[in-house]
């Protein structure tokens, strides 16, 4: 554990609800598997709270989370979609989502949360960052372990509690107005 100054601030830290990872591989040079899988999703009205894909000049790897409540529909419209044809795709149950917002979006903060997941044993299905965002896929039953990790490893501000998104976004169609 770090001391002190040794820390590096972090403005706060953020966890999903239980998720399941999708990890999709195509080892053609399918330059729509990213516009297939997110095509399929939003037709079956599954949303997709994370996404980060890596591309090589033959292959695609896609990493992405659905809802807990979505498991059995979007593996069952993923699994026949993707079949074949040079595709990989596993799903990954109990997976949640660990944000932490970096303070002045130092490198440094990158670093050394990697290793709290290093130290830890606690693995990364997957990661996406932006400027205000470092957001990370991991085991579901590990958020409380890594939230305890990052509040001894990172300083906080000292009224932080972690965020926890409760919210459920339901797709629904919109009736199309009709020209007379």
């Amino acid at each position: 554990m770090q001391t002190g100054s040794d820390r590096p601030r972090i403005d706060g830290i953020k966890v999903s609800s239980e998720l399941v990872a999708i990890k999709l591989q195509s080892t053609e040079n399918d330059i729509d598997t990213e516009y297939r899988l997110c095509g399929v999703l939003a037709k079956e009205k599954i949303n997709m709270p994370f996404v980060s894909v890596s591309r090589r000049k033959n292959s695609v790897r896609i990493i992405c989370c659905i809802d807990k409540g979505a498991e059995r529909h979007g593996e069952e419209i993923l699994s026949s979609v993707f079949t074949g044809g040079g595709y990989s795709i596993k799903f990954i149950r109990n997976a949640g989502m660990i944000s932490i917002f970096p303070h002045q979006s130092s490198f440094k903060i990158f670093v050394h949360a990697l290793s709290v997941f290093a130290d830890s044993g606690i693995p990364v299905y997957g990661m996406a960052s932006s400027l205000s965002t470092l957001s990370f896929v991991t085991d579901f039953g590990a958020l409380e372990r890594l939230i305890c990790l990052i509040t001894e490893q990172f300083i906080l501000p000292p009224d932080h509690v972690p965020l926890r998104t409760e919210i459920k976004i339901k797709q629904v169609a919109v009736p199309q107005a009709h020209a007379d």
